[in-house]
């Protein structure tokens, strides 16, 4: 790690890792072509973008004021029993790339067939779209005949979202530049038909990131606490006598690991 750590430049670093790789990586009857395609899978991983952590000396290190591109510091990780060694390409930055909040109601193509489903998306926003038109109805509508389990009882509310963490079509549509609030539309991805309602502007990048580290703490402490109220107590002669039930998997399995399946 202290040898890489010498170099002066990123192509320096990497040709020090690929090098490294090349000297000691054990790869049995491999042959030289997969050999090489595995050590340049290996440096397509190299180059990544850090998330502070106050917990690890790199954490702090990577993310200390005096930063710059070119510094290279070599850090003990006892829980891996090794050692890392970090070239930063770029120093600490504010992500100030734009997000967007977006509704939507999914009609799966896990439960219709294709025709179905956009036929039952145009009819819900022509249904929509001669009541009420505010954005609670629409969110109600969406807890009643979403497929997206994942924003079901958010009124299909996505909150944040950053360029490029939806699928294609979704994420067009969300950032198009001529979007407004209030605009709904049907569009298509490879899940179903969706019917989109636009909501506005989220934080930036930067912004939502934070607050949902700070969410994730604050829900890591609610379970802690939470953890200290409820005393489990298991009882191993009931345990004991909890009945398994074995289930003959069929002719066609490809499991080779077990002949039955525990429940």
């Amino acid at each position: 790690a202290e040898e890489i750590a010498k170099s002066k430049t990123q192509d320096e670093f990497e040709n020090a890792v690929k090098d490294y790789l090349s000297e000691t990586l054990v790869l049995g009857d491999y042959t030289k072509e997969e050999k090489e395609d595995y050590i340049e899978e290996q440096l397509s991983y190299l180059e990544q973008q850090a998330d502070y952590d106050v917990t690890t000396d790199s954490g702090e290190w990577l993310f200390s004021e005096d930063r710059k591109a070119g510094d290279t510091g070599v850090f003990k990780d006892e829980e891996a029993g090794g050692y890392y060694v970090y070239y930063i390409t770029s120093p600490i930055k504010k992500d100030l790339s734009e997000t967007k909040n977006a509704r939507h109601i999914l009609f799966s193509l896990d439960d219709y067939e294709e025709d179905e489903a956009k036929e039952k998306a145009e009819k819900l926003l022509k249904d929509w779209l001669n009541g009420e038109r505010t954005e609670e109805s629409f969110a109600s509508l969406a807890t009643l005949n979403t497929g997206d389990t994942g924003s079901i009882y958010t009124g299909g509310l996505y909150e944040n979202i950053q360029n490029g963490e939806m699928v294609d079509a979704f994420n067009s549509w969300v950032f198009d530049k001529k979007r407004k609030s209030g605009d709904t539309d049907v569009i298509e991805t490879d899940y179903g038909w969706h019917v989109m309602y636009f909501v506005g502007d989220g934080y930036t990048a930067w912004q939502s990131d934070v607050v949902t580290k700070l969410k994730d703490n604050d829900y890591s402490e609610f379970l802690k606490e939470a953890k200290e109220d409820y005393d489990v107590k298991f009882k191993k002669n009931a345990i004991n006598n909890i009945e398994f039930i074995y289930e003959e998997e069929p002719d066609d399995t490809t499991s080779e690991l077990s002949d039955y399946t525990e429940y």
